[in-house]
Protein backbone atom coordinates (compact mmCIF):
# COMPACT_ATOMS: atom_id res chain seq x y z
CA UNK A 1 0.00 0.00 0.00
CA UNK A 2 3.13 2.62 0.60
CA UNK A 3 4.12 2.12 -2.66
CA UNK A 4 0.59 3.64 -4.38
CA UNK A 5 0.33 6.02 -1.29
CA UNK A 6 4.43 7.42 -2.36
CA UNK A 7 2.71 7.46 -6.28
CA UNK A 8 -0.51 9.49 -5.44
CA UNK A 9 1.70 11.90 -3.74
CA UNK A 10 4.49 12.09 -6.50
CA UNK A 11 0.94 12.81 -8.88
CA UNK A 12 0.49 15.84 -7.10
CA UNK A 13 3.28 17.38 -8.11
CA UNK A 14 3.52 16.64 -12.30
CA UNK A 15 5.90 20.22 -12.46
CA UNK A 16 8.92 18.53 -10.24
CA UNK A 17 11.34 17.89 -12.36
CA UNK A 18 13.59 16.93 -9.69
CA UNK A 19 13.09 15.08 -5.96
CA UNK A 20 14.75 15.01 -2.86
CA UNK A 21 14.78 11.06 -1.57
CA UNK A 22 16.38 9.50 1.45
CA UNK A 23 16.31 6.37 3.26
CA UNK A 24 17.33 6.01 6.93
CA UNK A 25 17.87 3.08 8.79
CA UNK A 26 15.26 2.69 11.76
CA UNK A 27 17.12 5.22 14.08
CA UNK A 28 17.53 7.54 11.82
CA UNK A 29 21.13 7.46 12.27
CA UNK A 30 22.65 6.19 8.86
CA UNK A 31 21.69 7.14 5.44
CA UNK A 32 20.88 3.91 3.26
CA UNK A 33 19.96 6.24 0.18
CA UNK A 34 20.58 9.91 -0.19
CA UNK A 35 19.33 11.65 -3.69
CA UNK A 36 19.08 15.50 -3.10
CA UNK A 37 18.56 15.51 -6.66
CA UNK A 38 17.09 12.92 -8.25
CA UNK A 39 15.25 13.29 -11.59
CA UNK A 40 11.51 12.07 -11.90
CA UNK A 41 12.29 9.11 -14.14
CA UNK A 42 14.64 7.82 -11.72
CA UNK A 43 12.35 8.25 -8.86
CA UNK A 44 9.85 6.60 -10.48
CA UNK A 45 12.06 3.50 -11.79
CA UNK A 46 13.78 3.08 -8.23
CA UNK A 47 10.56 4.14 -5.68
CA UNK A 48 9.12 0.36 -4.98
CA UNK A 49 12.87 -0.93 -4.93
CA UNK A 50 13.52 2.19 -1.97
CA UNK A 51 10.32 1.64 -0.20
CA UNK A 52 10.98 -2.46 0.57
CA UNK A 53 14.34 -1.32 1.79
CA UNK A 54 13.28 -3.47 5.43
CA UNK A 55 13.34 -1.71 8.82
CA UNK A 56 14.69 2.01 7.06
CA UNK A 57 12.43 4.98 6.98
CA UNK A 58 11.38 6.53 3.38
CA UNK A 59 11.26 10.22 2.69
CA UNK A 60 10.14 12.10 -0.16
CA UNK A 61 10.07 15.76 -1.05
CA UNK A 62 9.74 17.73 -4.40
CA UNK A 63 12.11 20.33 -5.23
CA UNK A 64 9.73 23.69 -6.07
CA UNK A 65 10.68 26.61 -5.13
CA UNK A 66 7.38 27.25 -4.35
CA UNK A 67 6.06 24.83 -1.95
CA UNK A 68 4.94 25.18 1.44
CA UNK A 69 4.79 22.24 3.98
CA UNK A 70 2.48 22.99 7.23
CA UNK A 71 2.97 19.81 9.94
CA UNK A 72 -0.10 20.07 11.57
CA UNK A 73 0.21 17.72 14.48
CA UNK A 74 -3.41 18.19 16.68
CA UNK A 75 -4.99 19.82 13.85
CA UNK A 76 -8.31 21.61 15.38
CA UNK A 77 -10.24 22.28 11.91
CA UNK A 78 -12.43 20.22 9.78
CA UNK A 79 -11.28 17.87 6.62
CA UNK A 80 -13.17 20.25 4.32
CA UNK A 81 -11.68 23.78 6.36
CA UNK A 82 -8.23 22.28 5.02
CA UNK A 83 -9.66 21.65 1.50
CA UNK A 84 -10.92 24.89 1.22
CA UNK A 85 -7.11 26.16 0.88
CA UNK A 86 -6.97 23.65 -2.22
CA UNK A 87 -3.85 21.71 -0.96
CA UNK A 88 -1.32 19.60 -3.18
CA UNK A 89 -1.12 17.05 -0.73
CA UNK A 90 -2.85 16.26 2.36
CA UNK A 91 -1.13 13.63 4.59
CA UNK A 92 -2.33 12.03 7.28
CA UNK A 93 1.24 11.01 9.46
CA UNK A 94 -0.91 9.40 12.73
CA UNK A 95 -3.92 9.11 12.96
CA UNK A 96 -6.64 10.52 14.23
CA UNK A 97 -5.23 14.20 13.63
CA UNK A 98 -1.63 15.19 12.89
CA UNK A 99 -1.38 16.29 9.20
CA UNK A 100 0.52 17.37 6.47
CA UNK A 101 -0.57 19.81 4.30
CA UNK A 102 1.45 20.95 1.02
CA UNK A 103 0.69 24.02 -0.45
CA UNK A 104 1.67 25.46 -3.89
CA UNK A 105 2.17 29.78 -3.41
CA UNK A 106 3.57 31.99 -5.79
CA UNK A 107 6.96 32.47 -6.27
CA UNK A 108 6.16 36.05 -6.15
CA UNK A 109 6.03 36.14 -2.37
CA UNK A 110 9.01 36.78 -0.30
CA UNK A 111 10.42 34.26 1.70
CA UNK A 112 9.18 37.03 4.85
CA UNK A 113 5.40 36.93 3.46
CA UNK A 114 5.67 32.65 2.85
CA UNK A 115 7.17 32.79 6.54
CA UNK A 116 4.23 34.64 7.70
CA UNK A 117 1.70 32.98 5.84
CA UNK A 118 3.13 29.55 7.06
CA UNK A 119 3.28 30.71 11.03
CA UNK A 120 -0.80 32.39 10.57
CA UNK A 121 -1.89 28.45 9.18
CA UNK A 122 0.03 26.52 11.45
CA UNK A 123 -0.97 28.95 14.94
CA UNK A 124 -4.68 28.91 13.65
CA UNK A 125 -4.81 24.94 12.69
CA UNK A 126 -2.82 23.11 15.24
CA UNK A 127 0.04 25.42 16.67
CA UNK A 128 2.26 23.16 14.78
CA UNK A 129 5.95 23.50 13.18
CA UNK A 130 6.08 25.37 9.78
CA UNK A 131 8.47 25.33 6.88
CA UNK A 132 9.67 26.26 3.30
CA UNK A 133 12.19 24.00 1.11
CA UNK A 134 14.83 22.73 2.36
CA UNK A 135 14.10 23.47 5.97
CA UNK A 136 10.30 21.31 5.56
CA UNK A 137 9.66 17.46 6.57
CA UNK A 138 9.46 14.88 3.75
CA UNK A 139 6.88 12.20 2.81
CA UNK A 140 7.18 9.19 5.12
CA UNK A 141 6.98 5.95 4.06
CA UNK A 142 3.70 5.26 6.35
CA UNK A 143 2.07 8.11 5.63
CA UNK A 144 -1.43 7.83 4.20
CA UNK A 145 -2.41 10.39 1.47
CA UNK A 146 -6.03 11.66 1.74
CA UNK A 147 -6.09 13.58 -0.30
CA UNK A 148 -4.17 14.96 -4.10
CA UNK A 149 -4.43 17.68 -6.41
CA UNK A 150 -3.11 17.36 -10.09
CA UNK A 151 -2.98 20.93 -11.39
CA UNK A 152 -2.84 19.63 -15.00
CA UNK A 153 -5.90 17.64 -14.32
CA UNK A 154 -8.24 20.09 -12.81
Amino acid sequence: MAYHEAKRFIEAFPEAKAWSVSVLTQDKSKALVQRPQCSREVLLRELNGWMKIAQSHFFLRPLLSNVVLLDLDGCKVDLQTLLSLQPRALVLTSPPNNLQMWLCIPDSLSNKASLLVCKELTTQFSGGNFSRLKDSPIFPRKNKVIHASNPSSS
